[in-house]
């Protein structure tokens, strides 16, 4: 049976609380309490070291296979986006390129990168490989494409702005290419791209709001957002 204390059990306590706070004021007595609590914390950190460090590294483990089983999500939905955009552009190739950083340099500056992280083709053979961990500043189409957000055009027209991307998409048997940034509210986080062997006969209005219809849809899976 649950025994009840009488409410004058407590009266002592909730004297000696008021004389308290007469005495020292309700402020300074939270903040003993509060020097308590944290010395308590700091005690068992040092006093528990090996158990304070297995809780991080688990937290550090759940949280790292967290974003790999998203990233796994995000590869198939992206993979499916392009290979309904191939057959909806008619196109010999579509990529998807992600940026990335690496190492830094002496002042702490990043290395800045792109890879080639999806990629359909027809008719064509692939060329993912040539595109892994390329720094942007290879290729000065890069910084025009992030400024410019998006572009149209054949390889003569491309070799104005990059003539060494340029032959390298001639050596990749491309002669017509459309790309647009891929972006969130608050960076550019890659590209879009669909190339052609060939000049294509092609609505250029239709094309552009193609291109931002799945810049759109990619962009919002590789920032995580299912």
């Amino acid at each position: 049976m649950t025994k009840i204390h009488h409410p004058s059990t407590f009266l002592p306590f909730i004297e000696k609380m008021l004389e308290l706070i007469n005495k020292y004021s309700i402020v300074k007595i939270f903040k003993a309490l509060f020097v308590v609590v944290i010395s308590v914390i700091v005690l068992y950190v040092i006093f528990n070291p090996e158990k304070i460090f297995e809780r991080a590294m688990a937290m550090i483990e759940a949280t790292h296979n967290k974003k790999i089983e998203l990233r796994k999500t995000v590869d198939k939905f992206v993979n499916s986006e392009i290979t309904t955009a191939l057959q909806q552009f008619q196109a010999n190739r579509v990529l998807v390129m992600e940026y990335h950083n690496g190492s830094n340099n002496l002042s702490g500056l990043p290395f800045l990168y792109f890879t080639c992280r999806y990629e359909r083709v027809y008719n064509t053979f692939n060329v993912d490989t040539d595109y892994d961990k390329v720094p942007t500043n290879k290729y000065p189409f890069i910084s025009y494409v992030d400024q410019y957000n998006i572009w149209i055009g054949d390889m003569n027209e491309l070799a104005t702005i990059d003539t060494r991307l340029a032959a390298k998409m001639k050596e990749n048997n491309t002669e017509y290419m459309a790309i647009i940034s891929l972006k969130t509210v608050k960076k550019k986080i890659g590209l879009f791209c669909v190339t052609y062997d060939h000049i294509p006969n092609i609505d250029q209005k239709n094309l552009k709001n193609n291109l931002n219809q799945y810049s759109n849809k990619i962009s919002q899976l590789l920032d995580g957002n299912i």
